[in-house]
């Protein structure tokens, strides 16, 4: 599937300036477990610095599948739509690149919520509150 090594591994050389410089044994791949509707891994380069041209690249991205069943829950398209103007505006991280059924984006260096805060009621109200406009009521 798109989740396999070599998928993730190919679309982040073809998409992450500057990683095409790497050999594919350089990427290392983090599968990230507290995404609630995406597969979300860590994507990496062993180094910062492009091994053929010197230039500083993006060491670290974050490479989102979108889940099988994710248009329940909103309008992906709405959603990457909504996600590219605010990468546009520097107010998401950048979007990288897209495809169909994933994305690479900037990674944010960031603390997120676990699932397992996710039985706070403040924490699920306030991010529907924020994202209403993208999301359906199922």
């Amino acid at each position: 599937g798109l989740e396999s090594v070599d998928n993730i591994v190919g679309e982040c050389m073809k998409n992450v300036p500057g990683w095409s410089d790497f050999d594919p044994s350089s990427i290392t791949i983090k599968q990230l477990c507290e995404g609630l509707s995406n597969q979300a891994y860590a994507v990496s380069v062993s180094d910062a610095i492009s091994p053929k041209t010197g230039q500083r690249v993006a060491q670290r991205v974050l490479f989102r599948v979108y889940g099988k069943q994710v248009s329940k829950l909103y309008d992906p398209k709405a959603e990457l739509h909504i996600f590219d103007t605010l990468s546009k505006y520097r107010i998401a991280p950048e979007l990288i690149g897209t495809g169909d059924g994933w994305r690479i984006e900037e990674w944010h260096y960031a603390v997120a919520v676990p699932c397992a805060l996710m039985n706070n009621s403040s924490i699920p109200v306030s991010y529907t509150h924020l994202t209403l406009p993208t999301k359906r009521i199922v």
